[in-house]
């Protein structure tokens, strides 16, 4: 045991002469300087553990409790107490952050070489429970109990440091995260607001989506409004072959004035779908690709729900049409993948 610690005493001192010769450098030589303090660092703490682990062993911490658990604990807890204070008062003592949140003692501590002199303080009791009788004499007992509670003080303050630190940077994130939800969401307003009557009205359309937020939905379909004629724009978007899914957007919660008009277009479209995806699906070779959101099927059956409810069983030969397209082209191995606009489909003709 006696080598052991004096083992953990070497490796205290240059460990401890590391960190008090440490300065600012770059490249190579600060990657060399870190991977010393951590082999360092690595080495101390496997030779105390090993020493606690040998003392325990040998009965020296016997006086603490009669009860085994407890005295497991409280040496598990004194060893690990102990270890993360020494790494931290050495980290510390090199690196402290001005706006950290750290309470500001554990920095006047690492500045003071807490690192050195808080592991003799613990060690001094050490070396008479390793070479004398047991029980211990009452000032080595209390000696060691002040070590306890030293590195216990200085460990819950670090927890509480950490703490306060994590909350801070999750506010920062959620305050960055806010403010860049909101720079967007103000430049689709203005996009919007700016969108003028000459423009095409398929650049409104995702805008309209019912399941937007309520301020850009309301704009959206005000604006798509404005227009002398948009009900006919819409349903010229629905009939291109190249963009008819985007009048889904508007189509699947925005209601209309001559919805019958639509009901020809939307069965089209149907058609268009269920050679697009089709296509799709036959020339896909990546898994990740069979999504098919981008289609919007699931809009396409809500606009059906929205508009001609009571004409659903018309669009019902459509859909398994497409229904069976997708489970045709889907290659034989990839049966198990179950694509949410299957669901939507067989949950929609239920």
């Amino acid at each position: 045991m006696i080598i052991i610690f004096y083992i953990s005493l070497m490796l205290l001192s240059f460990y401890s002469y590391t960190i008090y010769t440490h300065s600012p450098v770059s490249g190579d030589t600060a990657v060399g300087q870190t991977w010393s303090l951590i082999y360092l660092a690595l080495a101390f703490a496997g030779a105390v553990i090993t020493m606690f682990t040998m003392m325990f062993i040998k009965s020296r911490f016997s006086w603490i409790s009669e009860q085994l658990s407890l005295r497991v604990l409280l040496v598990f807890l004194f060893s690990v107490f102990f270890l993360v204070t020494v790494f931290f008062a050495g980290m510390f003592s090199i690196e402290w952050y001005s706006d950290s949140s750290y309470p500001n003692f554990l920095r006047l501590i690492a500045k003071s070489g807490g690192y050195f002199w808080i592991s003799l303080v613990c060690f001094v009791p050490l070396y008479y429970l390793i070479k004398g009788s047991i029980p211990p004499p009452g000032w080595i007992q209390k000696l060691f109990y002040f070590d306890f509670a030293f590195c216990s003080i200085f460990c819950i303050s670090l927890l509480f440091g950490w703490m306060k630190e994590r909350k801070a940077f999750e506010m920062n994130k959620a305050f960055e995260s806010q403010s860049t939800e909101d720079e967007y969401h103000q430049k689709i307003i203005d996009e919007i607001s700016n969108y003028r009557l000459d423009q095409n009205i398929t650049g409104l359309m995702s805008h309209s989506f019912v399941y937007r937020s309520e301020d850009l939905h309301k704009l959206a379909v005000q604006k798509i409004k404005e227009r002398p004629d948009w009900e006919n724009e819409i349903l010229e978007v629905l009939k291109n072959r190249k963009s008819f899914t985007e009048s889904y957007y508007f189509l699947s919660g925005n209601s209309l004035e001559h919805p019958e008009l639509f009901k020809q277009a939307l069965h089209q479209s149907i058609g268009y779908l269920i050679v697009d995806v089709g296509e799709y699906l036959r020339t896909s070779n990546n898994i990740q690709e069979w999504i098919l959101d981008h289609f919007h099927i699931d809009l396409m059956l809500q606009s059906i729900d929205f508009h001609f409810r009571e004409n659903k069983s018309e669009f019902i030969p459509a859909i398994k049409q497409l229904e069976e397209v997708i489970n045709l082209n889907l290659p034989k191995d990839s049966k198990i993948v179950k694509l949410n606009a299957l669901k939507s489909i067989e949950k929609w003709i239920r």
